[in-house]
């Protein structure tokens, strides 16, 4: 996904009022303390610290503080609740964290007193913007959820749009870590565009949110259909930042289409506003979808510069989102000028990151819950000191202390048998459950002799059928040519029936070569595999390949147990896709074989139990291999068989 494009699409939740930016602040400050009406200098004071707060966080602090001396004396809850938001949100761009929690929620209490259910939402979205920025995207989602109950209370859309749009916007950052995201993120963009077309106003950021997320669910008709929407939108409205990022993602859906005529004209539109417009923020962006345009019309060299360039400048300013975007390029790039290597180092360093990005979002949530429960246990702490200066109270005015203190000890004698208790049984259970896991490993390991004794002896089977046919039967059809070659009587019948032995004994070989792995031993794992994609490619099927060179690392078992998965896998996609593309990859990464089989056919439930026999072949090859299989697949969907085998497997 997208990610080094989203930082403009986050929707800001407080409408700050700028309406006196262009005054300078010392004479707003002369004016602040000369009026007054304590809650217009209030106010004052407020928009002068929100002007600052991205700029100069010491002068925004002072300028809070200066607001909330106001606050205090305008005698006005709403204007003491609005000071302590201002603070969070203060505290929340210094980086302070749980300051800016204890004052929103400081707020939101006052708020709740004073029945302002209209600013309780409001302090609700800043909480949840915070959530955003530490990378806290769930407890994000939640907290929006609870701003819109308030909002939906008071009837307020307007911020009912915003909140829909900012959870859709999270739900797309969090497909990476479950696809099932993106339907949700599709209907709550889709809620928010509906509230927003009965005031026909801010439609372009759900149109745009909605466009990249069809987009990477490759529903590209939908995908055109909204980013054209939302260029129409910010032609109208001028904004030009917002129709760069509407052109790059055109550009990408034309990419998606195959279509490198289309493209041209946006990337040229989009270039001219880079310039014109001084949009240099998003120069990166725009080489990356440069670089993506240059690999659709095969010019990887000029691919590979305005790749290399836009690195440069994402590594600079640490965007892992779009450092990951153009070391697929620079991968592909490199794959079209064969040089294997190079593609296979940025095809890597674009995996790192991609699964880097998926474990930093539960990373950042983990990290979030342990902060909660650091909390919880200061909360805790708090009250049980309460809870003892209560005990010393009623202790000292209590007559019958020593029989509290009897009784409190019996508990504890209680409490600690209770424990004991406790740990022994849960002690017998542990060894109860190592005495099954070991009984568990016994059985598995004794199935894994009883299927590694079937498989070779169904490679001595296919060595003897091999050896038969290429022998036996072999030497019979040459024989017969042989004998219809010296009749004379009938030239075109003799031509052919020879033509016609010719092809039974050539498909007799092709079949003793593909049983036998002697030969599979003899000419090497990786042209076996090349003749096998061969053997089994059609008029209507091409197989692609990238297998690595692993003869010298890996065991002659190991390397017939591949050869027949991949065999059995091509059988499949013959029988049962209807692919008119499969792409085969065997690659060593460290201490582990990767292998991945992926056709564009007709795809299957792969969440059914029964998967057929073949499948089950492969499965117990693998399971000998000590390896794991992942089949994904769905109908219309094509098929996707990934498998990770150990380069040292136990002998079994």
């Amino acid at each position: 996904m997208k990610f080094s494009r989203l930082a403009a699409l986050v929707v800001f939740i407080f409408p700050i009022n700028y309406c006196l930016l262009a005054l300078n602040i010392d004479s707003l400050v002369v004016e602040a303390e000369r009026i007054e009406d304590k809650q217009d200098a209030f106010l004052i004071y407020r928009n002068i610290a929100l002007k600052l707060i991205e700029r100069n966080g010491d002068s925004a602090l002072l300028f809070a503080n200066k607001a909330a001396v106001k606050a205090k004396a305008s005698g006005r809850p709403k204007a003491k609740y609005y000071a302590d938001k201002l603070f969070g949100k203060v505290y929340r761009e210094q980086g302070e964290k749980d300051v800016a929690l204890e004052y929103f929620f400081t707020a939101i209490d006052s708020a709740k007193s004073d029945s302002n259910y209209k600013a309780v939402s409001y302090i609700y979205s800043d909480i949840a913007e915070l959530h955003r920025r530490t990378g806290a995207y769930h407890k994000a989602i939640e907290t929006w959820n609870l701003a819109t109950q308030y909002s939906q209370s008071v009837g307020k859309e307007d911020l009912i749009a915003k909140d829909f749009n900012n959870i859709g916007l999270l739900l797309y950052y969090l497909m990476e870590a479950d696809p099932k995201n993106g339907d949700l993120a599709i209907d709550y963009l889709k809620k928010s565009v509906k509230i927003k077309l009965k005031y026909n106003e801010g439609m372009a950021s759900s149109y745009h949110n909605l466009s990249m997320i069809y987009n990477d669910l490759d529903q590209l008709d939908s995908s055109y259909k909204y980013v054209r929407l939302a260029i129409n939108e910010n032609k109208q409205t001028k904004n030009y930042k917002w129709l760069f990022l509407n052109y790059l993602e055109l550009i990408d859906y034309y990419i998606e289409k195959n279509e490198p005529n289309e493209i041209k004209p946006y990337l040229d539109s989009a270039k001219a506003l880079l310039i014109e417009k001084n949009l240099y923020y998003y120069e990166a962006d725009y080489l990356q979808s440069e670089a993506s345009y240059f690999n659709q019309i095969n010019k990887p060299l000029m691919a590979i510069k305005s790749a290399k360039k836009s690195l440069e400048i994402a590594t600079k300013n640490e965007d892992k989102e779009l450092e990951q975007l153009n070391f697929f390029q620079l991968h592909v790039a490199f794959l079209k000028l064969n040089q294997l290597d190079s593609s296979n180092h940025y095809f890597k360093k674009y995996d790192r990151l991609k699964s880097q990005q998926i474990a930093n979002i539960s990373s950042a949530e983990a990290k979030e819950s342990l902060n909660d429960l650091d909390l919880l246990f200061k909360q805790q702490q708090i009250d049980l000191l309460d809870e003892k200066n209560r005990f010393n109270e009623l202790k000292a005015k209590s007559a019958q202390r020593i029989n509290l203190l009897l009784a409190s000890a019996l508990l504890l004698v209680i409490f600690i048998v209770s424990i004991l208790f406790n740990f022994i049984q849960q002690k017998r259970k542990l060894n109860q459950k190592l005495n099954d896991e070991a009984l568990v490993r016994l059985k598995q390991e004794a199935e894994l002799k009883q299927l590694n004794a079937v498989l070779k002896a169904q490679e001595e089977e296919k060595n003897k059928i091999s050896s038969e046919l290429h022998d036996h039967i072999g030497g019979s059809l040459a024989a017969l040519k042989m004998r219809i070659d010296r009749i004379d009587n009938n030239q075109e019948w003799q031509n052919d029936t020879i033509e016609l032995v010719d092809q039974i004994a050539k498909g007799v070989r092709n079949i003793s070569h593909l049983l036998s792995a002697n030969k599979i031993l003899k000419i090497g794992l990786k042209r076996a595999l090349v003749h096998l994609a061969s053997h089994f490619e059609s008029g209507k099927t091409q197989i692609k390949t990238f297998i690595e060179d692993l003869e010298d690392e890996i065991s002659d078992e190991m390397k017939i147990n591949i050869f027949r998965i991949i065999q059995e896998l091509f059988t499949n996609v013959q029988k049962h896709a209807n692919a008119s593309t499969v792409f085969l990859q065997i690659v060593k990464d460290q201490n582990f074989i990767n292998i991945s089989v992926e056709d564009n056919g007709v795809g299957f439930d792969s969440s059914k139990k029964s998967l057929g026999i073949g499948l089950d072949n492969i499965n117990d090859r693998v399971k000998t291999l000590k390896g794991e299989i992942e089949i994904d697949s769905k109908l219309g969907k094509g098929t996707s068989v990934t498998m990770q085998i150990p380069l040292v497997t136990e002998k079994v």
